[in-house]
């Protein structure tokens, strides 16, 4: 059973704070992501959380982590979305998940028509609007690359990964590469290093020959 939302963009502030309460019960039903975002962006904008017993010595992202059981990236990706539906109120935030949503913020703070573009995110798969999106941005449009390879080539392969990440650190000081072995399984390092060992095969080989037409 969904919680009933009040208006929460005039609702009295203890209306809204017991609405996020009962909202977060154990249990209870949960209303569209836009009815969260805009009673928790409230709480941030107006301090709502110091009319609590918490009081000012808390802060919104402690609030919500010891009222509602949000973590700090929870909680921050509310504001965020929070922000978005301020910035560009006539977009359809309703009719959207949240990675279209945020996706659709993106391009339209970027200058995009606000109809032209709902209209795609409505009318796409998310992976398909954030290849849109990409193009429209002129940035990287990400792909997977899946690859089948025997057990017996992984040392083999994890090596060549290693070394590139030392390239990296070492010759071309790229400022994405970490020291930190850690770190090293982290998709934007794996990225990185993959893009070493393609470019630096490229300059390492010859061009493969190409035949010419005879007429």
């Amino acid at each position: 059973m969904s919680v009933p939302a009040p208006d929460l963009t005039t609702a009295d502030p203890r209306i809204l704070l017991a609405w996020l309460r009962a909202f977060f019960a154990p249990g209870r039903g949960r209303p569209h992501w836009t009815s969260v975002s805009i009673a928790l962006g409230r709480v941030a904008d107006e301090r709502l959380y110091e009319r609590t017993e918490y009081g000012a010595a808390f802060n919104e992202e402690i609030w919500a982590k010891d009222v509602l059981g949000l973590t700090r990236g929870e909680m921050r990706l509310a504001l965020k979305l929070y922000r978005a539906i301020g910035r560009h109120p006539a977009a359809p935030w309703a009719e959207l998940p949240k990675p279209k949503a945020l996706l659709l913020d993106e391009v339209l703070t970027a200058g995009g028509d606000v109809t032209q573009w709902s209209l795609k995110a409505q009318g796409s798969t998310t992976n398909d609007f954030e290849a849109q999106v990409r193009r429209q941005l002129k940035e990287d449009v990400f792909l997977t690359l899946t690859i089948r390879y025997p057990e017996s080539m992984k040392e083999l392969v994890e090596e060549a990964m290693r070394r590139a990440v030392y390239y990296g650190l070492s010759v071309i000081g790229d400022s994405t590469m970490t020291p930190d072995p850690g770190q090293w399984q982290e998709p934007a390092v794996r990225f990185r290093a993959f893009e070493i060992l393609c470019a630096e095969y490229m300059t390492t080989t010859e061009p493969i020959p190409t035949t010419k037409e005879t007429p």
